[in-house]
């Protein structure tokens, strides 16, 4: 079905370069008057019902030729009226054919063509197509209502085809809206455990494609229940807050990423297998949390680093838990040597 398409469409645009080329030739031959007359005539002819021009076509075919052998025969100019029919009959054989062409453009033909040609404009998605139509009148013939009617349907086509566009990308712009919502935290605006999951192991397959290992940093804030049984959760809420603040302005942005995993722990992913680098990242962090807040609070900082196993892959989310785990034992051994630290598992 798509290859009779393409071919009729090929046919109709050769068709079209044809008539484009005669038309031009034809432009440079004829005088300017006469095309101006006979550009004329076709835009009266737009006005013109198909049954005042078959009424047209049919007085000079009939009513004519027969009122001249009649007006022959009654003036006796000439002995043999049987010569005129034979002549007139020989004749009319003669131009049957292109009478016959001529008449079918002249009554219907050339509106199809007109119409056609723009059906294939608006199939190709061409809505700003239109008819070259006169001032519009109460009386109208049907093709004439029909080109009309087929203008205001292409316009109205258009229009929705518009507001479909403009609502589509509403639509898409809400969609990535509540899909960012859904993968941040509320109170810190970091990404939550639904991002972390979905990052972590994207970078884990990437690390087993080009080889790059990656560092987990786990944090959690020492300290942080004492603070909501004196000060409140207000409170408590403004240092978590504070502490996603400065953690997201340690790291590099659209490099590293930063997590809220729940509760006061906090999660950073570091695309780098250097281990000292992620101490600097932890050292910033935690040093300037300890000075940014006056209720005493600090954070435990355990990092482990990720590297792809050699040879056969083994499962990659029994890695992934098995690096979890190890950053959070390096946490847990942080706070029990009082927190304020950071260590690399």
């Amino acid at each position: 079905m798509n290859g009779i398409e393409t071919t009729s469409e090929g046919e109709d645009r050769v068709l079209g370069r044809t008539q484009t080329e005669v038309s031009a030739r034809t432009r440079r031959l004829v005088p300017r008057f006469v095309r101006k007359c006979w550009s004329l005539l076709l835009k009266a002819e737009e006005r013109v019902s198909v049954k005042t021009k078959m009424t047209v076509v049919l007085f000079f075919v009939m009513i004519v030729p027969t009122a001249v052998i009649l007006y022959m025969a009654e003036t006796h100019a000439s002995r043999d009226t049987a010569l005129y029919l034979a002549v007139y009959l020989a004749i009319s054989l003669a131009l049957l054919g292109p009478l016959a062409g001529f008449l079918s453009r002249f009554l219907v033909l050339k509106d199809i063509r007109e119409i056609n040609a723009f059906c294939m404009e608006v199939k190709r998605g061409n809505y700003a197509v239109r008819f070259d139509l006169p001032v519009e009148e109460e009386e109208e013939h049907d093709i004439l209502r029909l080109k009309r009617n087929l203008d205001w349907m292409t316009h109205l086509i258009g229009s929705r085809e518009t507001r479909l566009k403009v609502e589509l990308e509403k639509t898409d712009h809400s969609k990535k809206m509540f899909e960012e919502l859904s993968q941040r935290d509320p109170l810190t605006g970091l990404g939550n455990r639904r991002l972390f999951e979905a990052r972590i192991r994207e970078m884990a397959y990437r690390s087993r494609q080009n080889g790059a290992g990656f560092h987990l940093m786990l944090i959690d804030c020492d300290k942080f229940k004492q603070v909501n049984d004196v000060h409140g959760h207000q409170t408590g809420d403004e240092v978590l807050t504070l502490l996603g603040t400065i953690i997201r302005e340690s790291v590099r942005e659209r490099v590293d990423g930063c997590f809220r995993l729940g509760g006061d722990e906090f999660g950073i992913l570091l695309p780098s297998r250097d281990d000292e680098a992620a101490r600097v990242v932890g050292e910033r962090i935690r040093i300037r949390f300890r000075t940014s807040q006056k209720y005493g609070c600090t954070v435990s900082i355990g990092a482990a680093a990720f590297h792809p196993a050699p040879g056969t892959c083994p499962d990659i989310e029994e890695e992934l838990r098995a690096l979890i785990t190890r950053s959070d034992k390096a946490v847990y051994v942080v706070k029990s040597m009082g927190g304020d630290k950071i260590i690399l598992e």
